[in-house]
Parts: structure tokens; sequence; C-alpha cells
């Protein structure tokens, strides 16, 4: 009797069993595992709100915080300000952009492939942005990086904006930030 408990447990717990088996095991759960990306939603000056997908680069580093920070992984984007593109790219990589703030981040299972629906990786965290880290100098400088005049423009204003509202709110405890 003991003898077959003994086997059965030996057959669920993984620690006794085989190299093999276990590489096994370890591969079906793998390929089990649906791949993912991450998604902004991003408040645009206008109000209104967008989802984007994090372009490459940021996907990497997010699933390394991901794994480092599986607790507090939504929280590290939300406040900040990225670059999106408001149309399509042209034949050049050309797109009219803006500066929105992140709202939210989340995981989907779903990956665009239409560029205008991924986001720039040029972004500043809010404690660099409204906290006095950098200053308006060093924010219009990074924003604008090989960007045309057009839209070194609609940066710009987008930008005033969001320092009205914060001002706004920080001192007139007026509008939501």
């Amino acid at each position: 009797m003991s003898t077959l408990k003994n086997t059965q447990s030996q057959t669920t717990d993984p620690r006794c069993w085989s190299f093999a088996r276990r590489a096994l095991a370890e591969k079906r759960s793998e390929a089990k595992r649906k791949p993912f990306w991450f998604w902004i939603e991003v408040e645009l000056p206008n109000r209104e709100k967008q989802w984007y997908q994090l372009p490459k680069d940021l996907q990497f580093a997010m699933r390394q915080y991901l794994h480092e920070q599986p607790k507090n992984w939504p929280a590290v984007l939300k406040g900040a300000l990225v670059n999106v593109p408001r149309s399509d790219y042209d034949d050049q990589g050309y797109a009219s952009l803006t500066l929105g703030m992140i709202r939210q981040v989340k995981i989907r299972h779903r990956h665009t492939s239409i560029s205008r629906q991924v986001a720039r990786s040029q972004f500043i965290m809010p404690e660099w942005t409204w906290y006095g880290l950098a200053n308006r100098t060093q924010i219009k400088r990074f924003m604008f990086h090989d960007h045309d005049t057009s839209n070194r423009k609609n940066i710009l204003a987008a930008l005033r904006h969001w320092e009205m509202r914060f001002l706004l709110k920080k001192y007139f405890k007026m509008g939501d930030f």
C-alpha cells in the first residue's frame, strides 16, 4: 500500500523525474504560453484616448521589468510623456507626431503590424518632467531630436498643454492631471 502511494507521488513531483522528462515538461509548458506585447493607453492633448503598442526596444525592457517587479510593472510608465504618431507614415518614413501622456499599461496577446499604432521610443518619465529633474530646454531637446519643423511645433504645443494642466492642478486644484 505504501509503495503505491510512493509511486503516485513520484509521478506528480517533478523533483523525482529524470532530466529528459523534466526538459520535455518544460518544453511543453513553454509551447502553451501565448506570446504577449505591452500596450499603453495614451491621452492626447485633445483628451482623446488611444491604445498604442510599445516599440520593440521597450518591449524587451518591460519584459525584464515584469520579471523583476511582477507586482509594480503597470505603474512604471504611468504619467510619462511619449511621442506618438497621429497619421500614417509616408514613403519617406515621416508621420505627424504629438506628445501624449501614458494613462495605463496592459499586456495583450495581440501584435500590430500597423505602424501608426506603435508608439515612438521617445518618452520622459513623470519625475523628470513635473518634479524638476530636467528643465524645459532639456525636455524639448530630447523630444524634438530628429523631427521636422511641423512635428516640433506639434510636440511643443502638446508640451505646453501638459504643463498648463499640471500647473492648474498643482496650484489651483483645477482640472484633472
